[in-house]
């Protein structure tokens, strides 16, 4: 079983344009609905996140929203 201890929920809307994102510390993302692609700093590929996922970004790490 796997146990998370929220300390806040985010919600926000994104309907067009990008924006840089950059993480001060590890946070976990658990997506309630919708999706979001995102572009890793360094990476030419797109990833996709959906409402199920759970995704872990680490202290340091930038994406394009």
């Amino acid at each position: 079983m796997l146990l998370i201890r929220m300390q806040f929920v985010l919600s926000f809307d994104i309907l067009e344009g990008k924006f840089p994102w950059t993480y001060d510390s590890k946070e976990t993302c658990y997506l309630l609905e919708g999706k979001v692609k995102v572009t890793p700093n360094g990476a030419n590929e797109l990833v996709e996140f959906g409402a199920g996922d759970l995704v872990v970004f680490p202290k340091g790490m930038c994406l394009l929203l």
